[in-house]
């Protein structure tokens, strides 16, 4: 096996693997931070082997609250130097000989476990070994994806529309009323639904709003039993608190419209009422969204 193959080999065992704690010198990520940084400052001679935050934050990926966590940590361990640029005023670090000697230490370890590898582990063993670290990075890297465009679709950062009418509950099978009805019409259709909140129509199917238990029992505290039957629907209907979606709907939209009610309103051009989304079949909807997208 080639020098390539066997650095290869011992990098794919080291990424899945702390053989690091093996030594008790480093922990597999401050020895992985801290020989990157290393690498960076001996790259950076002229500048004075400095390391920018800026720079360790682009590397790493990482948010520069993450960066400043690790460089303070790294620092009380004394092995490296937080300072400031008097000439550009922003932050940066160098490698104290404590953080080289333990590097050097970790590293030599190290080798030892590389040369272990390479003498006792025959070439078809090294082969297989390899493919299956390749398929497990493979399978770890598609579901990270995955998760991240799911928890982008949940937070409502996917603008994208997406055709929600197959998760529709349609009308016929919803408990609505009309907004004609009285409050005693519409409290005996909330208690044989079992609903705290049903949708509110007109006459024509036009979407009105929504009424819940919570709405006529403030109103008859304030007007009295009387009201139940000479108030109308209409009344005390509420027209914000569960708004109406289309076929056609972003994430963003579709989230931030469940996020303190348990379904939505769905309308035709028109605006005439055509059943619910529920909030339930909504995240799975969005699971099942990621999931094609994936396959596709």
């Amino acid at each position: 096996m080639n020098n390539q193959n066997k650095n290869s080999l011992f990098d794919k065992f080291l990424e899945f693997s702390d053989v690091t704690s093996v030594f008790k010198v480093l922990s597999r990520t401050e020895y992985i931070i801290l020989w990157k940084i290393i690498q960076e400052a001996d790259n950076n001679e002229e500048g004075g082997g400095k390391v920018y935050l800026e720079k360790i934050k682009k590397n790493f990926n990482a948010p520069m609250n993450k960066v400043s966590e690790i460089v303070r940590e790294m620092s009380e361990e004394g092995w490296l130097l937080w300072k400031l640029d008097s000439e550009n005023k922003k932050t940066y670090v160098e490698v104290t000989s404590s953080g080289r000697e333990k590097c050097e230490q970790q590293r030599k370890g190290m080798k030892r476990i590389r040369d272990r590898i390479e003498e006792e582990v025959s070439e078809d063993e090294k082969r297989i070994f390899l493919s299956v670290l390749d398929k497990y990075g493979k399978v770890i890297r598609e579901e990270a994806d995955q998760a991240e465009e799911y928890f982008n679709l949940v937070l409502g950062k996917n603008k994208d529309n997406m055709n929600i009418i197959s998760i529709l509950k349609p009308k016929n099978t919803v408990t609505y009323v009309y907004d004609t009805d009285s409050l005693e019409e519409v409290l005996s259709v909330i208690r044989k639904s079992g609903f705290a909140t049903i949708p509110v129509i007109d006459k024509s199917g036009k979407y009105v709003g929504t009424i819940s238990e919570g709405d006529m029992l403030w109103h008859i505290d304030s007007n009295g039993f009387d009201a139940l039957k000479t108030t109308k629907a209409v009344d005390i209907v509420n027209k914000t608190r569960n708004p109406s979606v289309k076929d056609m709907v972003n994430s963003k939209t579709l989230i931030d419209g469940l996020k303190s009610q348990n379904f939505l309103c769905m309308v035709d051009d028109r605006n005439c009422f055509i059943g619910i989304i529920t909030r339930k079949d909504a995240l799975k909807y969005l699971e099942e969204y990621v999931q094609r997208g994936r396959n596709r």
